[in-house]
C-alpha cells in the first residue's frame, strides 16, 4: 500500500503547481469562439437592415432620449421587455443597429454556450471527451438549424427570449429535483422568472406555461403538496419576472392590450385581404 501511495503524483495543492485545465476545455472554448466571432457576429454584422428591426429600435430610442413610455405617449406591437433593454443600452451608445443587434447576438451565443455545457452535464458518468462531443453536437445543431441561421443576431424578439427560456427550464430541472419542505425552492422562483421575462418579450412564449406546470407536477418528488408548494414558488416568479410589463398594463390598459392582442388580429386580416 505505502509503494502504491508513493507512486502516485501529489496533488497541485500540495505541490504548489497550477492545476492544467483539461484539453477538452480549450476545445471547447476554442468552439464558442469561432461560433461568437465568425458565426454569430461575422455575418449578422453584414446583414441588411429589416424592416421589423425598425419598431423595436424606433421604440427604445423614444424611451432613452425622450423619456416616452410605450402604449402610453407612443405605440408599441410588441411586449415591452426587447425594447426596454434596448433603451438601456442607447443609454450608452450612440450605434442604435449594432448595439441592438449586439444584444441578440450574445444571448444567441450565451445560450450556444449553455447547449454545449447541459450536453456535458447531462453524460456526467462518462469519458470526458465523449461528454464534450455530446455537448458540442447539440451547439453544432441549433447553429446550423435554417430557423436559427435566419432569425437569430437581427434586432429581433426572438434570441433574448430563447436565451432566458433555456435558463428556465435548466432551472425547471434543478427545481424538481431540490424540491423540500419548508424551504424556498430558489430553483422554482428563478424558472418562473426567466420565463416571465420571456413572455414579456416575445408574448408567444406564455404557450410554454403548461409545459412548465405539468414539469413540476409530474417531476417533483413526494406529496401533492410539495408539488403546490413548487408551482407556487414558480408562479410568484413568474409574476415577479413580468412585472416590467403587468406595470404597463395597468397604467393603460386599452393601450397595451391593443398592441399585444388586438393589433396582432387586425395585422392578420390585413394581409388576408391583400390576398
Amino acid at each position: 500500500m505505502e509503494s502504491l501511495q508513493n507512486d502516485l503524483p501529489a496533488p497541485a495543492a500540495l505541490t504548489g503547481e497550477r492545476a492544467r485545465p483539461p484539453i477538452g476545455v480549450w476545445i471547447a472554448g476554442g468552439l464558442l469562439l469561432f461560433a461568437f466571432g465568425v458565426l454569430l457576429w461575422g455575418l449578422n454584422m453584414r446583414r441588411g437592415l429589416n424592416h421589423d428591426e425598425h419598431q423595436f429600435i424606433a421604440g427604445a430610442t423614444l424611451m432613452a432620449r425622450d423619456a416616452l413610455t410605450p402604449y402610453v405617449d407612443f405605440p408599441s406591437f410588441h411586449m415591452p421587455l426587447l425594447s426596454q433593454v434596448y433603451a438601456l443600452r442607447f443609454r450608452f451608445s450612440p450605434t442604435l443597429l449594432l448595439t441592438a443587434r449586439a444584444v441578440s447576438v450574445v444571448s444567441a451565443w450565451v445560450t450556444l454556450g449553455l447547449l454545449l455545457w447541459l450536453g456535458y452535464r447531462v453524460l456526467g458518468r462518462q469519458n470526458a471527451w465523449l461528454r464534450l462531443l455530446h455537448g458540442a453536437a447539440g451547439a453544432v445543431l441549433l447553429a446550423f438549424t435554417p430557423l436559427f441561421v435566419y432569425a437569430s443576431g437581427r434586432a429581433w424578439n426572438h434570441d433574448l427570449p430563447v436565451l432566458l427560456t433555456v435558463i428556465a427550464i435548466i432551472n425547471l430541472i434543478d427545481g424538481m429535483a431540490r424540491s423540500s419542505t419548508g424551504r424556498v425552492n430558489w430553483h422554482a422562483v428563478i424558472a418562473g422568472l426567466m420565463l416571465g421575462l420571456a413572455i414579456i418579450t416575445r408574448a408567444s412564449f406564455a404557450l410554454l406555461i403548461p409545459a412548465f406546470l405539468i414539469g413540476f407536477w409530474l417531476g417533483t418528488p413526494g406529496s401533492n403538496a410539495q408539488r403546490v408548494r413548487c408551482i407556487a414558488w414558480f408562479a410568484l416568479g413568474g409574476v415577479l419576472g413580468a412585472l416590467p410589463a403587468l406595470l404597463l398594463l395597468a397604467r393603460d390598459p386599452q393601450a397595451f392590450l391593443f398592441g399585444n392582442l388586438t393589433y396582432v388580429q387586425l395585422n392578420t386580416l390585413y394581409y388576408q385581404s391583400q390576398a
